[in-house]
């Protein structure tokens, strides 16, 4: 798990010791350290202050923290771009400073920053990434402490909080373990906030827009990092950082807004029901009311006022916020044994807010065979590392399994957890439904109804491709003896009326005069033509010298279809292959155009266009090798057959009906959903995307 085993990575430490520091299956505390009893003592009698000390104190041994030797250097290079940007950018408005003019004068202002910036880049810093109970001072406890406490004095929503939320948000000099950040939030704010306005509880997604701004027009102006190691500040302010990733950007964006008082938490999607990998994002305390969530990089980078509490949800599993101190009813702080926790659950600081977000159930589920206090989870398919815990429940007695936070149309594979055995699977895998506010399940048991079955795809057509396709009707194949394609000199030979599908197919004609110029035109109103392939075919018998063998029509079940075109071509093979439209690539496309034309010396015969749409190439490839696979109850993922694909099909026999199956290509690609079988031998996917 990102968390846990970057903290290994970073502070060269055994899980075996992070255990020991910590403690296991109780609340845990770390001594009080001689920085922190300086503290204490600097508080006295404040008892609020004294309070947030302890809360650090408490889970101090958790976290990480990042010292440089260059300090003084690295201050003056990011001051002096810091007064340049300001002089550049002071009370201008978002809109300003998002403008192309604005751009222009940051391009220029580039030049002299390079200039003044070669020592900076120059610099080495000594960099040492650490525990925190041996790295942090009093004197930035004592800094991050006091601004937090005047964050709460300042700002009415702030001071609303409970003092157990207000330190969950304020308190934390890191957010997420392995990601330190090295300065204090007094420096962020005093850094940062003469760019922003007033914060208050209205203009909360005017703040985070003008801060994701910032960040972006610095990193304009400084470009490309110049370091080899993050530096838990300066990392932020530049492009093309070496291992940044979602968690460095929900981690410093969560920093940054606490810094100016808009109290926000990271948290991350556990995994998606049909995609691989996780996300982290940021959240903003509902007590400011409904927002969505957000991540400051990206397509959704600032949060948006909601009327419903629960957000829409198509993909997402469970949400995992990432807190600075123990929760309570994490794997990690439930188990008897912390080696008896799936990886990317070992964490004391997960705590499941799916609830926060999205619509979830609760589901209570009987095992054959079950153990006091014993953990089961709830797993996910994933067809790189086949199944990804996700939830958990656990049993008090032997009545069975309770689980909280159940997201509903998932499938879920209930496994156990052990550090011999790693996950081992019990019961049927089951579909979880939510009717009239009830959860229940739908286990995927088979029948004993068999078939012989031909396997057309490994992975379902997903939407946005199935909305191109759509797109794509009302395309036309023009014709004409004019170069321009001018008035009345326009034939059109064909008008599409119907989707494609995501495979080769041929539009006819029904031409046989001869024209000079051809074009595949997207409709008007849909001017992107979504087309992955584009072949101006017509027949060997006509004898042309401008042709190339046309690439084959796909091989489906069924009689062959006898195939006399030939690919007329406009320019040299090899040009006319380094383009998006006949590059055999059916993931590249001419969409940045409305047309593709093929302009001939003479005229020519053209009776059919062979076209692809943009796809994911999902479907079967000849000569790719594929293992299929069915799930066995309580074992898990057994192998049938491997073969290699003759056409673009594979035939099975004696599959069963609604029994799980996995097919794998095991020579490219990562994109595999599981199916089943209908009782018509058609693949029925467990998602429709």
């Amino acid at each position: 798990m990102y968390k846990l085993i970057r903290k290994i990575k970073v502070m060269s430490l055994s899980f075996a010791v992070f255990v020991v520091v910590i403690g296991h299956g109780c609340s845990g505390s770390s001594p009080i350290t001689d920085e922190l009893q300086k503290v204490i003592q600097h508080y006295g009698s404040d008892k609020e202050k004294v309070a947030a000390v302890h809360y650090l104190a408490k889970s101090l041994s958790l976290h990480t923290m990042i010292v440089v030797d260059n300090e003084d250097q690295l201050h003056k290079g990011m001051h002096y771009v810091d007064s340049c940007y300001y002089a550049l950018a002071k009370g201008r408005s978002l809109d300003e400073l998002s403008s192309g003019d604005f751009k222009g004068r940051l391009n220029e202002l580039r030049k002299s920053v390079d200039s003044a910036l070669v020592g900076f880049k120059k610099l080495k810093p000594r960099v040492q990434i650490g525990p925190a109970e041996e790295l942090i001072t009093a004197a930035h406890i004592i800094e991050h402490v006091d601004h937090a406490f005047f964050i709460r004095e300042q700002i009415k929503f702030v001071s609303d909080l409970s003092l157990e939320k207000f330190m969950q948000y304020f308190i934390p000099f890191e957010n997420t373990v392995g990601y330190p950040i090295r300065k204090t939030n007094k420096y962020f704010s005093a850094f940062f906030s003469k760019y922003l306005p007033q914060v208050e509880k209205s203009n909360v997604p005017e703040v985070v827009k003008f801060y994701h701004t910032t960040v972006d027009n610095f990193r304009y102006l400084c470009g490309q990092y110049p370091f080899d190691q993050k530096l838990g500040f300066e990392e932020l302010l530049f492009t093309d950082v070496a291992g940044w990733d979602c968690f460095d950007v929900s981690s410093f964006g969560a920093f940054s807004l606490n810094a100016f008082g808009v109290p926000t938490g990271v948290a991350y999607y556990c995994g998606f029901k049909s995609l691989n990998g996780i996300h982290s994002f940021n959240f903003i305390e509902s007590q400011l009311g409904n927002y969505s969530a957000f991540s400051l990089e990206g397509g959704y980078y600032y949060p948006v006022k909601i009327d419903e509490r629960y957000q829409p949800d198509d993909q997402n599993l469970n949400i995992y916020r990432i807190l600075y101190e123990h929760a309570p009813n994490s794997p990690f702080n439930l188990s008897e044994n912390p080696f008896d926790i799936p990886d990317n659950l070992r964490d004391p600081l997960i705590s499941d807010i799916t609830s926060q977000f999205y619509k979830t159930g609760k589901l209570h589920v009987k095992f054959a065979e079950e153990h006091d206090n014993e953990i089961i989870y709830l797993c996910n398919f994933s067809s790189r590392s086949d199944l990804v815990p996700v939830t958990w429940g656990k049993t008090n007695g032997r009545q069975g399994h309770f689980f909280a936070q159940v997201v509903p149309e998932r499938l879920y594979f209930p496994c156990r957890y052990d550090e011999e055995r790693g996950l081992s699977p019990i019961g049927n895998p089951f579909m979880v439904q939510m009717i009239d506010h009830t959860m229940s399940k739908r286990e995927y048991v088979g029948s004993s109804n068999r078939l012989s079955v031909n396997l057309l795809r490994k992975y379902p057509v997903k939407k946005h491709t199935k909305e191109r396709i759509a797109a794509l009707v009302g395309t036309a194949v023009l014709a004409s003896d004019r170069y321009d394609f001018g008035d009345g000199s326009v034939d059109t030979l064909y008008l599409l009326k119907h989707d494609l599908t995501p495979y080769r197919q041929d539009l006819y004609l029904n031409n046989n005069r001869p024209y000079q110029f051809y074009k595949i035109l997207a409709p008007a109103e849909r001017p992107n033509l979504h087309l992955a392939e584009v072949y101006f075919l017509s027949r060997a018998r006509y004898g042309y010298e401008n042709i190339a063998v046309a690439p084959k029509l796909p091989n489906f079940p069924g009689p062959p279809k006898k195939d006399d075109s030939v690919w007329v071509l406009d320019g040299p093979l090899a040009e006319m292959t380094a383009k998006a439209e006949y590059d055999g690539n059916v993931q590249t496309a001419p969409s940045a155009y409305p047309s593709v034309s093929l302009n001939l010396k003479e005229a020519q015969v053209i009776d059919r266009v062979r076209v692809c749409p943009l796809n994911e190439q999902n479907g079967i490839d000849v000569g790719d090798v594929y293992t299929l696979y069915t799930w066995t109850a309580n074992i898990g993922w057994t192998p049938i057959e491997t073969k290699k694909a003759a056409g673009n099909y594979l035939p099975f026999k004696d599959m069963y009906v609604n029994k799980l199956y996995w097919l794998k290509n095991d020579t490219k690609g990562k994109e595999e959903m599981l199916f089943t079988i209908d009782e018509k031998g058609n693949q029925q996917f467990i998602y429709n995307e």
